[in-house]
């Protein structure tokens, strides 16, 4: 069973069975151009029509290649199906949502197409394990084969896949961190997706704070907290007096007692 975002696009067995289809009708269209062709073989085999002029082809092989490439390029361009696409309801877009040029049609039915075709047909069975069922003449023309009644699923795909692509490249750009061409955070900010700095580090570009240039120790800023400022000459509590080398504190509550009492 295919998946949700396959069910747009056509797959092998379809496109396989609508080539099919082309081919009889062609042979039915071609049938009294071969006809003539079958009685020069049979009467005269070296005759000028049906005898070698390129290589291994005869000028009945070249006339019969254009007048089939031109049926698919025609029908491919202006219908955007040929006739056996068109009974199984499957056709030809681009990927950019527009109208196909004539140089990608021609690109993909004619030199695309002989790529595909070139090695047992690798190119044709590439469209069974692709996501998006494309053939090597897809890839080459940046074309998709679609259901038409599945064109809206196809838009959703198109817009979801975008999406991804979108987050994709914004995680890259996160885990990257700025890019040469992006500009870079001012001083003292971090820049977006950086990983924060180990504990006690300052991060790279954070200017250090100012430095008391009297004594040479790092200012701190004041707190809320007020700090009790003891009177000239007093030596602060918890201290050693440097005269008898008791505690300050003992001295302190000695001199309260004896208020005291």
């Amino acid at each position: 069973m295919q998946n949700k975002k396959e069910k747009a696009f056509a797959g092998f067995l379809v496109r396989f069975f609508a080539y099919l289809t082309d081919m009889f009708i062609l042979g039915i269209l071609l049938f009294g151009f071969k006809i003539p062709a079958f009685i020069q073989m049979i009467g005269n085999p070296n005759g000028l029509y049906v005898r070698d002029v390129f290589f291994s082809y005869s000028i009945y092989d070249i006339v019969v290649f254009l007048l089939t490439s031109l049926y698919f390029i025609l029908m491919t361009y202006y219908c955007g199906a040929t006739v056996g696409k068109m009974l199984l309801r499957i056709k030809v877009v681009s990927v950019e949502e527009r109208d196909l040029k004539f140089s990608e049609v021609v690109v993909r039915e004619i030199f695309g197409k002989y790529l595909s075709a070139f090695i047992v047909c690798i190119g044709y069975l590439m469209i069974i394990p692709d996501e998006q069922k494309r053939a090597l003449h897809d890839r080459i023309a940046d074309t998709r084969v679609i259901y038409v009644h599945e064109e809206g699923a196809y838009k959703r795909f198109k817009e979801i896949k975008a999406k991804e692509d979108a987050m994709r490249a914004a995680a890259k750009a996160r885990y990257n961190g700025p890019q040469p061409n992006m500009p870079y955070p001012p001083m003292g900010q971090m820049p977006q997706g950086a990983p924060m700095p180990p504990m006690g580090q300052m991060p790279q570009g954070v200017p250090m704070p100012p430095v008391n240039q009297a004594n040479h120790e790092t200012f701190m800023p004041p707190t809320d907290r007020e700090v009790p400022v003891q009177p000239t000459g007093s030596i602060p509590v918890g201290a050693m007096n440097p005269e008898n080398g008791e505690d300050n504190a003992n001295v302190a509550g000695e001199d309260n007692t004896d208020n005291n009492q």
